[in-house]
């Protein structure tokens, strides 16, 4: 539509130009006559018509962007985010309901944009908390939500920041029992830039949970994270992103999902029927009906609620390691690397058995999704890689097959990591949840492919470091108190947490790990492992971890 308009623009001005273009020395207001004949009547009838094409485009624009709310700038962004923190940081001094168990009966429309959903949410209250505080996402419409088999309505409601309150009647209950029905849709222009609102698209559709369900208590998410952007709006300077190690608060959540226990659950999905749908869990079975496939995955195990939801055009490849189901959903138009995905994925899943005993599932899904997303997401039985880190590369050269391998063994390790490893969401959670990973990938690379291949990945970890530290807002942590910087843990800690493996071994690293993790039942944080491994490094190994 935007193309139109400039187009309508822009041919007006041409013919205008010609109109009103004179030879010679004609000066005055006769210059400007339509009824000069530089331009035929043809070309004045279409000038015409552009002009109101332009003016009716124009106003169809307004409309979209204005009328129908489809678009934010990200300085309103901002100020909603500055808020939000002013408002509503005296949340985070709370304890809150937890997330424990979902089912979810979820519908994706993607030709309207649109997805409908009831959800019934079980929610721990161990601290008797009397009020539900529930952030939504935009453009969720909540039509009904019930606690206890009742339809209650919100004793606070803030619209603009999108938060609302709910009293609960019998705080006593250590258990709560929600059940919301909603749905989501975008309505107008799609938004581009840094939120294309992948959620819900015609083609390619893949959002998170929060996407739809609300976050409770206090959503970290929306707080400004950069310190000159957080002085523009009169907030204190931040000395880390993420809590203290000493935060009891902090301490007690998942670096996953700070308002959810592990849980399970149960998801009933659909979409239209020349789509494959995506979603966490165990798949149980799928059916058509009416124009609609419906697909049933169940979470038996509890697990870090970082759930995904998708839709899309997949064509499916099968392979199996180990007694693992492993399937691959891609692009029918990129089946150039299936293969080497699926070479990659076998021997990462018996690395994983090798070292650690045993794989967390028996099943597990690996889906293309757009370029649009982040690079990487790994959430139960399913991951989901980017069209661009991989799919249709030329796997000539052994750099593009150590980059496959590196990417596609660290999200699977990540499946155990999250299946067994419950992260504490303070200082360091990262360099648990994303160095961890990868620098037993970088173990995996050598194995398989080669010293060459290795001191490729090191090559291009140490890189993007030196490359990406020079956009940090903020001061850099040592790996110790690491806070979730995009570009600390996965590349820096990554690289000094294989000098950690490569010293140890391998095998003991792992043996170590799976002690360290039994020892410590809760609260586990990237401190006290690195305390544990501490007798077993050299003194100048232990200072990566805590100098700048």
């Amino acid at each position: 539509m935007v193309l139109f308009d400039v187009g309508f623009l822009g041919g007006s001005f041409i013919l205008a130009g010609i109109l009103f273009w004179q030879r010679g020395s004609k000066s005055g207001l006769s210059s400007f006559s339509i009824f000069n004949k530089q331009l035929s009547l043809g070309g004045k009838i279409a000038l015409a018509v552009l002009l109101v094409g332009f003016i009716a485009t124009r106003f169809h624009i307004i409309n979209e962007v204005n009328g129908k709310g489809n678009f934010e700038v990200s300085e309103t962004e901002e100020h909603e985010q500055a808020d939000y923190e002013k408002k509503y940081g005296y949340l985070k001094s709370y304890v809150h309901p937890k997330y424990k168990m979902v089912e979810l009966k979820f519908d994706f429309y993607p030709d309207e944009r649109k997805a409908v959903y009831i959800a019934e949410i079980t929610f721990s209250n161990n601290y008797s908390s009397d009020t539900l505080y529930l952030n939504w996402s935009d453009f969720i419409d909540v039509q009904k939500l019930s606690i206890a088999g009742k339809e209650v309505s919100p004793i606070f409601q803030d619209d603009d920041l999108k938060i609302s309150a709910y009293l609960i009647s019998n705080n006593l209950d250590s258990v709560l029992i929600v059940t919301v029905q909603a749905q989501k849709q975008y309505i107008g222009f799609t938004q581009g830039g840094e939120d294309p609102q992948p959620d819900l698209m015609f083609k390619g559709s893949f959002g998170s949970i929060k996407d739809f369900l609300p976050t409770i208590g206090y959503d970290y998410d929306r707080e400004l994270k950069e310190n000159r952007k957080r002085a523009d709006y009169g907030l204190p300077k931040l000395t880390s992103r993420m809590a203290s190690l000493d935060d009891s608060i902090a301490l007690s959540q998942d670096a996953f999902s700070p308002d959810a226990d592990w849980v399970t659950g149960k998801i009933e999905i659909s979409t239209i029927e020349n789509q494959t749908v995506i979603a966490p869990g165990n798949f149980v079975k799928s059916w058509s009906e009416k124009g609609r496939t419906y697909s049933i995955f169940e979470i038996v195990k509890p697990q870090p609620f970082n759930w995904y939801l998708g839709s899309a055009d997949y064509k499916s490849a099968i392979a199996e390691s180990q007694g693992v189901k492993i399937e691959i959903l891609h692009d029918p138009k990129h089946a150039f690397n299936v293969e080497i995905y699926k070479e990659a994925a076998r021997k990462a899943i018996e690395f994983i058995i090798v070292n650690f005993g045993s794989f967390p599932s028996q099943q597990i899904r690996i889906y293309e999704i757009p370029y649009y997303q982040d690079p990487f997401y790994s959430f139960p039985n399913a991951i989901a890689i980017s069209e661009k880190e991989g799919w249709y590369a030329k796997i000539d050269a052994l750099q593009e097959r150590a980059y496959i391998y590196q990417t596609l063994s660290s999200q699977i390790i990540k499946q155990w990591v999250q299946s067994n490893i419950s992260i504490a969401n303070v200082q360091g959670a990262d360099m648990l949840k994303v160095a961890l990973p990868e620098a037993i990938a970088l173990s995996f690379v050598h194995k398989e492919l080669g010293k060459e291949a290795l001191e490729i990945m090191l090559k291009k970890k140490n890189d993007k470091y030196a490359k990406d530290k020079n956009n940090e807002a903020n001061q850099e942590p040592s790996l110790l108190y690491a806070d979730s910087a995009d570009y600390l843990e996965q590349y820096k800690g990554a690289v000094v947490m294989y000098e950690v493996i490569k010293e140890i071994g391998t095998d003991n690293f792992c043996k170590h790990l799976i002690d360290w993790n039994k020892k410590y039942e809760r609260s586990r944080t990237f401190k006290n492992f690195i305390d544990y491994l501490r007798p077993k490094l050299k003194i100048e190994t232990y200072d990566k971890f805590t100098k700048r």
